[in-house]
């Protein structure tokens, strides 16, 4: 799997967990304590890009997962194999 399908599978992830949440980006941006252009951000593929090598940071995963009540693990990577 490539970094950029890496991305892709976040970016789905993150809109998956938004929508089971029954929230728009910009209330799941305020239940992770962030700012809601960071959280469009992270959903818009161009943008994106620049996350191919580093990835988010963990401390945003973690925040946007407790916002969202997802596991950290699972919108990092997905489901265990």
């Amino acid at each position: 799997m490539s970094n950029a399908d890496t991305v892709a599978g976040f970016q789905d992830r993150l809109r998956q967990a938004i929508k089971a949440a029954g929230m728009t980006p910009g209330d799941a941006a305020k239940a992770s304590a962030m700012h809601a252009s960071s959280l469009r951000n992270l959903l818009t593929p161009r943008t994106s890009l620049r996350y191919i090598h580093n990835g988010p940071k963990l401390c945003t995963i973690v925040s946007i997962a407790a916002g969202l009540g997802v596991c950290p693990r699972w919108l990092a990577f997905g489901p265990e194999e």
